[in-house]
């Protein structure tokens, strides 16, 4: 990218630390191995899948449902969503 793009683009560029709810932690450290495949997951695959479960945070039946998904899966070893292996 030219100088230039990156002054237009300013801080857009800038990555903020993956920050995990303390809830979100507590249901990955419940469930047998999924704390540990999460943490191994590409932090992409991260930011997605915990800003899709954040977005409904606002909805606690939809939240809890996107959650207790997710921390399935992950303790799986499985990925889900716009994946490619």
């Amino acid at each position: 990218m030219t100088a230039a793009g990156r002054t237009a683009l300013g801080s857009a560029l800038r990555r903020e630390p993956l920050i995990v709810a303390p809830d979100v932690a507590r249901a990955l450290r419940a469930e047998p191995g999924a704390f540990e495949r999460f943490e191994r997951l590409p932090v992409a695959y991260k930011r997605i899948r915990l800003g899709f479960i954040e977005g409904a945070r606002g909805r606690p039946e939809v939240f809890a449902t996107r959650l207790q998904y997710f921390v399935r899966m992950t303790a799986q070893g499985k990925r889900y969503g716009m994946v490619r292996s």
